[in-house]
Formats: structure tokens, sequence, C-alpha cells
């Protein structure tokens, strides 16, 4: 577990070339051919583990097609208590070609909860929204270790709930169930 905050940067340079044309949201695209593009990202980062804590990140890309991205993100997590942790996350991903006037953004939400009911049994959620595709997927964890090296896993997992029609997506079964025994 680290002890103190964390504040980073990275300059990268990137060099893609596209036999297929890569699309997008919104009808956006980037079209075949050799691309080179620049990324500068920066963050904080809060120590884990403490009552309350969050981690942030900024991302930019200037693209040779002229069009830029700009994705900025947040990781806020409350430990509750000894046996509890709740997260959050937030994304938000915004790119423009204003030269082909095409364009979208994005909106990612995720929720993660971990919860301990002793040093054996253990329980953890999650749900993402994502506004590309208007969808919702859930997945929960629950977990019993009988001794060291010995786990029964029990995964339910729904994917891919359209929240345009939420009638039709409350009457869904889960999309996988999985019983996973795990021996060392």
């Amino acid at each position: 577990m680290e002890v103190g905050a964390n504040l980073w940067t990275d300059f990268e340079v990137h060099y893609k070339d596209l036999t297929v044309a890569l699309s997008f949201p919104e009808n956006t695209e980037i079209p075949v051919g050799s691309y080179t593009y620049f990324k500068a990202e920066g963050g904080f980062d809060m120590p884990d583990g403490k009552l309350l804590s969050s981690d942030s990140t900024d991302s930019r890309e200037n693209f040779s097609t002229a069009g830029a991205s700009i994705w900025l993100g947040l990781e806020p997590a409350w430990n509750a208590f000894r046996y509890l942790e709740l997260n959050g996350e937030y994304e938000v991903n915004i790119v423009r070609f204003p030269d082909r006037d095409q364009g979208f953004d994005t909106h990612v939400i995720r929720l993660r909860t971990q919860a301990a009911f002793n040093t054996r049994v253990s329980l953890n959620t999650f749900v993402q929204s994502n506004s590309a595709d208007d969808r919702v997927s859930t997945k929960i964890r629950f977990r019993s270790n009988f001794r060291e090296g010995n786990d029964l896993w029990f995964v339910l997992q729904y994917e891919n709930l359209n929240t345009d029609n939420i009638a039709i997506a409350a009457h869904q079964r889960p999309h996988a169930f999985a019983k996973i025994y795990v021996y060392f």
C-alpha cells in the first residue's frame, strides 16, 4: 500500500498505420491512413486505505487528422470502516474533428462495493453505465475462502442492459452465472 500521494505526468508520441477505418460513436471515424499524434497525461492519486481518497487523471491527445481528444477521470473512494469500501468513477471523453465536422462525447460511470463479512466471506458488486451505447452492466461476486488457497466464487453478471427501455431491462435474466472453485 502506498503511504503518500502521487503526482504524475506522461508525454507520448504515437504512430498508427490504419488499414481499416476506426469507428466511434455519433458516426465519427478516423479514415484509413498513417497518423502521428501526441498525448499528454497527468494525474494526482491520493493514498489508498484512508477514510476518503480520490484519484484524478487528465489526458489530451492531438491527432494529425486535425482532431483532438480530452479525457478526464475522477475516482473517489470511501472506506466506511474496515470491512466496507465504496468506490465511484466518472470518465468523460470529448473527441472532435472540426475539419470533418465530426465528434462525440462519452460518459462512463462506475460504482464498486467491496464488503467483507469476515476474513473468509466477501461480496463485491460492480455497476457500469456507458453513454456511448446507452448500456448498463452489473457484476456481483460472492467469495467464500474455506482455507488459504481454497476459494469458492459465485458470479452473477448482467451485461448490456439497454437504458432506453427500463421496463424490458428489469425483466432480463442474467447473461452469465458462474460457480468457480479455486484449489492450490
